[in-house]
């Protein structure tokens, strides 16, 4: 731990590396309820986005709960990445699980590693890392300063390169070629100019074309990883069937397939988890109208 002591932003947070596990989960618990109460905004995104996504089984009520434990996870995952950052490599791999019987990423020649607003995505670099991978991950800077500097810091610990978003692709298939692992959201809503505006959940949405670009323009695979809570400090590392570009058709119809698969497997874990989803993002931001509708209608039929 000594090493990580003098680690800028990061020190004033030395208290919560020798906080018990369910001394966090109460922390983390209390936090995310509280700034579930106070930014109403956001409350009524992720309600609206929780009673979308579990419309065919949860009524509201039970979907406001849903809503409000991913404020509570969301929180509690940020205090486990301090907590984390400050403890050895031989520490966090007793609370990892890595399911690598899939693909064995260390011995490939790099690829597109999708992540999604899930889980607890942060902790990502550190398990790339461990597993003997050589990663990078696209980024944009955080609005607040102070809190980038935290950020950056935890990535930092996991010696990967960040590229800035600004001019990625370039770097990105500099790297791809280099055998890197570049990791990159694939589940925000984005600028009609930086995305596809493909099926997701039964609502269309824009999804960043940034990996679909990548995979074709590096001529590589994308491979989406999730790290997922199992409670209590603990998380598994997935990594999905990778995800290829089809061949013998026009790069505009292969990107639109690729974002197609993606937003699939991000759809399967967010319907699986959703309350470890970033709920409070506005991922159908232009048609929010339309998922009011479906919700509505849900609920009708459930009377």
């Amino acid at each position: 731990m000594n090493k990580y002591i003098k680690s800028g932003p990061l020190f004033f947070f030395l208290p919560i590396a020798v906080m018990p596990n369910f001394v966090i989960e109460f922390v983390g618990s209390a936090i995310g309820t509280f700034f579930y109460l106070l930014i109403g905004k956001r409350r009524r995104t992720a309600v609206l986005n929780a009673c979308f996504v579990t419309r065919s089984r949860l009524d509201k009520k039970s979907a406001k709960k849903v809503a409000k434990k991913s404020f509570e996870n969301f929180a509690t995952n940020i205090l486990y990445n301090i907590k984390f950052y400050f403890h050895s490599d031989n520490y966090l791999k007793k609370y990892i699980t890595v399911e690598n019987s899939r693909h064995k990423l260390a011995n490939l020649d790099g690829g597109i590693a999708l992540f999604a607003h899930l889980g607890n995505w942060e902790l990502i670099p550190l398990i790339i890392r461990l597993i003997n991978v050589k990663g990078a991950a696209v980024y944009r800077p955080m609005d607040n300063d102070f809190i980038d500097r935290i950020v950056k810091t935890i990535r930092k610990r996991g010696k990967i390169a960040l590229i800035p978003k600004r001019g990625a692709v370039s770097k990105s298939i500099e790297l791809l070629k280099e055998g890197f692992f570049v990791g990159i959201d694939g589940d925000q809503n984005v600028a009609k100019k930086e995305g596809i505006e493909v099926d997701f959940l039964g609502v269309k949405a824009y999804t960043p074309k940034l990996p679909s670009i990548l995979a074709i323009r590096g001529r590589k695979k994308i491979y989406p990883i999730f790290l997922i809570s199992e409670g209590n400090g603990r998380y598994r590392f997935i990594v999905e069937k990778e995800i290829s570009v089809p061949e013998n058709v026009g790069n505009s119809q292969a990107m639109k397939i690729v974002t197609e698969k993606i937003n699939q497997v991000v759809g399967k874990y967010v319907t699986r988890y959703p309350d470890q989803w970033l709920l409070m993002h506005r991922r159908w931001k232009n048609r929010e109208d339309e998922l009011k509708t479906i919700v509505e209608n849900a609920a009708s039929e459930k009377r």
